[in-house]
């Protein structure tokens, strides 16, 4: 994983050299000569705060997203997009500021700068995707052991080189089961040949997988071998590193136990209720101004209540009652609880919008403010669908150890669940989420939220 921060870093800091760059060419075709220090600096540092919020940007639309560097249209019309949005902020901001903080009026600069920016962004990406994608820069691996029964790891290194890895050699004596189409992957079922076999092909990482005694004679044959410094994984471990969750069918109560070490996280906790206490009362603020509209449009198309409130399990399995803007008809689930889904006809026109753009979520400040909920965590569900997924998911009811939230690494990594599947694969991003939760993910979660906000993307 922590290459592959390297590489999200890498990229940054590419970007941010392209700036600076292309802001001194923009000087320099502005007045037909290398610009002075004095002039380069007055406008760099006017333009680094612009540039600030263009990369904060970047990252909250997925620009930095490995999985999704190129080649994609859609990344190509996310960042046309977006920097088309930054470009009038840092127009109006110039506009405002000439005068007040500085007499510069870059105006033409910004364009040029834009213009420019926007070419060298573009041959950065194809020039990055390639390195990343080349088989010299990707890390052989080695996996040893039982075959797990979702092959979901090893699909997810072929079709992501940007994680570093390739699948080099597999020791198991049920290797037939992986990839019979991939013959770059050696297949060694002979315990002896195995060390011989790594060290041949200069394998360094090796991913292990021992449930059982199946395969005893293949991990004494890694055991006689720790002279040899390999880097040896846990296949549980690994599999949540590249995935970016927790499988279920690969744990047992041991696991809870080994890597859920609740005493360590009081700290963040009471940083994290710090921000959600600020945060609630700085997002009311700024909703204020919006709310009789939304009441106003909620009331005028559709009979019935502006407010809807909804009985929801939250940490440690207590009830609440999660406060939301009406976005159904009155009577919709007359015949009972349903899952909620994409194109969902219970919704009314203005419920529709206000779902995609999560604004009928602004009443859950007041839960927040409550201790109820936290802006990050995972999604609170109602409590029909709890008791029935608890029966039929294992460890179904551990997503309730920390307090649900408006947002989540389930929320940005999976759409809106809509049956049992979609449940299960949801809960094994939120445990995902528990077991490594922190600030810093917590800020990651909060700036890709804005990508579903500003694309609309909510249901």
């Amino acid at each position: 994983m922590r290459r592959l921060y390297l590489k999200q870093l890498l990229l940054l800091l590419g970007d941010v050299a392209l700036l600076y760059a292309t802001l001194t060419l923009a000087l320099t075709f502005r007045r037909f000569s290398l610009p002075s220090w004095d002039v380069w600096q007055a406008h760099a540092i006017l333009f680094t705060a612009i540039y600030a919020v263009w990369l904060v940007s970047f990252y909250s639309v997925g620009l930095y997203d490995l999985a999704k560097i190129w080649p994609q249209r859609s990344l190509a019309a996310t960042f046309i997009n977006t920097l088309a949005f930054n470009t009038l902020v840092a127009a109006a901001f110039f506009y405002f500021a000439k005068g007040r903080f500085t007499l510069l009026s870059p105006q033409t600069i910004l364009l040029l700068n834009v213009a420019l920016f926007g070419i060298a962004w573009y041959a950065w990406r194809v020039v990055f995707s390639r390195l990343i994608a080349a088989q010299a820069f990707l890390r052989p691996l080695a996996y040893v052991g039982s075959i797990p029964s979702s092959l979901e790891m090893f699909d997810t290194i072929r079709a992501n080189p940007q994680l570093g890895y390739r699948l080099a050699l597999i020791g198991s004596f049920h290797t037939r089961s992986v990839a019979p189409d991939d013959h770059d992957v050696l297949r060694i079922t002979n315990p002896a040949g195995l060390v011989p076999a790594i060290l041949r092909h200069n394998i360094k990482t090796v991913v292990m997988h021992f449930p059982d005694d199946t395969h005893h004679a293949f991990r004494e044959a890694l055991y006689q071998a720790l002279a040899q410094r390999f880097v040896f994984i846990d296949s549980t471990a690994f599999s949540e590193m590249v995935t970016g969750k927790v499988h279920v069918s690969a744990i047992g109560q041991a696991w809870f136990l080994h890597n859920l070490t609740e005493g360590s996280k009081r700290l963040y906790e009471l940083f994290k209720r710090a921000f959600d206490i600020a945060g609630s009362f700085v997002l009311a603020v700024i909703s204020l101004p919006f709310i009789p509209l939304i009441l106003l449009a909620i009331k005028t198309t559709s009979p019935g209540p502006a407010f809807f409130t909804q009985w929801r399990i939250g940490q440690n399995g207590r009830k609440f009652l999660a406060m939301k803007f009406r976005t159904m008809y009155i009577d919709a689930e007359r015949h009972g609880p349903q899952w909620a889904q994409k194109n969902d006809p219970r919704a009314t026109r203005v419920g529709r919008f206000l779902r995609k753009m999560r604004v009928d979520e602004i009443p859950q400040l007041i839960n927040i403010l409550r201790g109820e909920m936290s802006f990050v965590g995972p999604r609170p569900e109602r409590v029909e669908f709890v008791q029935e997924l608890t029966k039929d998911i294992p460890y179904y009811q551990e997503r309730h150890l920390v307090k649900p939230g408006l947002t989540g690494w389930a929320q940005i990594n999976f759409p809106y669940g809509a049956s049992k599947a979609d449940a299960l694969e949801k809960l094994q991003y939120d445990l995902y989420y528990i077991k490594n939760r922190s600030l810093i993910l917590d800020l990651t979660i909060l700036l890709k939220t804005i990508k579903v906000v500003m694309q609309g993307s909510g249901q």
